[in-house]
């Protein structure tokens, strides 16, 4: 039998032995926990500031892509910055030198928020960027490219979406058909519209529209088709008064007014036969459970560019105290793997390689996705002078041109009036832009 003095030593021992143990293990932990704590602090936070909530669209796709750059470096960690009551507080914030590293710009702040926003130029001129992987004009000219990268988070783009049921109830081809035939034009776009309509106890009130038109960017595109320009491409003088422009304008309001095909509901409320709407939408018609499919924008002169090379873009501001890192997340965004993420997403990548890729154009039960855009990449232009990213080179003409807009599009003026009456202002802020 063991004596009790030799097992209390010898528990004694095993105490001391622990407690060393421990000791040596909590200094390991705690050694660990400094290291972390050094690479961590040694990380530069980037600030990426949007309006999108998290578990919106916009929002899920900024959080991919902050984590794959944040995977893909160790130098710079980006988070994302939901701001509240965006529109208002983000002017303010960048004004007053509290606002995020880098910003999410949509097409119609490139004019109210341009004063805070660095020229990436620079930043392209010393960059690696092979740019010819690109959709070519990406990075040419001047306008909002030079504050932003439009590629990085997709182009702007309209194609539209159609009900092939409908169509056949009307004994219509298919758009894309009818774009193959070279019938996709104005006129072939009011006819076949005409037939989708159906107003069967006919009340004048129809329960099934030929067309939903998106009026994001629907009404400078037809003015381009037209060969119309609000603002002349040098910046000289007005020219939204021109038949060109008034014309195309008129052509939109009369599909509701005149010829009663114009839905003024949206096309996933079910009673529309097709609609105008980037190619995006894509994710929300797989939730549907529609039949749908995808076509050129009719083009009333084939051939003529009317999709300018702009959309949601990445932008440094000036108040980042770390403008490289910032430009670093915005050169990561137009690489390879964030392309193709955004191609995966469903929007409309800046990177060729992206466009051509399965996870672009696969679309399971949708055949014509390759041949829209391939018709699509057709339509880019460059337009100058403000007219890429908002209609007005000044938040006080972008002002005038929507009050002239509406007043069209609710049936109060014809185009040539409305337009005309804004003529004098807008002429003399031009002047002044000049001087």
């Amino acid at each position: 039998m063991m004596k009790t003095g030799r097992l209390s030593g010898h528990l004694t021992t095993l105490a001391g032995q622990l407690a060393i143990a421990v000791s040596i293990a909590l200094s390991v932990i705690s050694l660990l926990g400094i290291a972390l704590a050094a690479g961590a602090a040694a990380q530069t936070v980037l600030t990426l500031g949007t309006w999108a909530g998290p578990e919106s669209a916009t929002g899920i796709r900024l959080q991919q892509l902050a984590d794959g750059f944040n995977r893909s470096q160790s130098e710079y960690s980006v988070v994302i910055q939901q701001i509240a009551s965006y529109n208002d507080a983000i002017v303010t914030r960048l004004a007053t030198g509290t606002g995020p590293d880098i910003i999410l710009v949509r097409n119609e702040e490139v004019h109210t928020l341009g004063d805070f926003l660095v020229d990436l130029r620079p930043y392209l001129a010393k960059s690696a960027l092979d740019k010819d992987a690109f959709i070519p004009g990406l990075f040419d000219g001047g306008g909002d490219r030079v504050v932003r990268m439009a590629g990085t988070f997709g182009l702007l783009n309209l194609v539209i979406f159609y009900r092939p049921s409908m169509f056949e109830r009307a004994g219509l081809p298919g758009p894309v058909q009818l774009h193959k035939d070279g019938s996709w034009d104005w006129d072939g776009l009011v006819e076949a519209a005409k037939r989708l309509t159906v107003d069967a106890d006919g009340d004048g009130a129809p329960e099934q529209f030929g067309i939903w038109l998106w009026d994001g960017e629907i009404h400078r595109m037809l003015a381009r088709q037209n060969g119309g320009h609000f603002i002349a491409p040098d910046g000289s003088a007005y020219l939204g008064d021109q038949p060109e422009y008034t014309d195309a304008i008129q052509w939109a309001a009369d599909l509701f007014y005149v010829h009663g095909v114009r839905a003024n509901v949206d096309f996933d409320q079910g009673n529309v036969a097709m609609a105008t709407w980037p190619i995006e939408r894509r994710t929300l018609m797989r939730t549907l459970g529609w039949d749908w499919g995808v076509a050129p924008l009719f083009n009333k002169a084939e051939g003529r560019p009317f999709l300018d090379l702009t959309g949601n873009g990445f932008a440094i501001t000036t108040n980042s105290q770390h403008p490289d890192g910032a430009w670093a997340f915005i050169e990561w965004a137009l690489g390879e793997e964030a392309q193709l993420m955004i191609a995966s997403q469903g929007a409309l990548p800046g990177r060729t390689s992206a466009l051509q890729s399965p996870e672009f154009l696969n679309e399971p039960g949708v055949s014509d996705v390759p041949y829209t855009v391939d018709v699509l990449l057709g339509q880019y232009g460059v337009f100058p002078f403000g007219e890429g990213g908002g209609i007005g080179v000044t938040p006080e003409i972008n002002r005038l041109y929507l009050e002239a807009l509406y007043q069209v599009e609710r049936g109060e003026k014809p185009a040539s009036v409305a337009f005309a009456e804004i003529r004098e202002p807008i002429t003399a802020m031009l002047s002044a832009l000049r001087r």
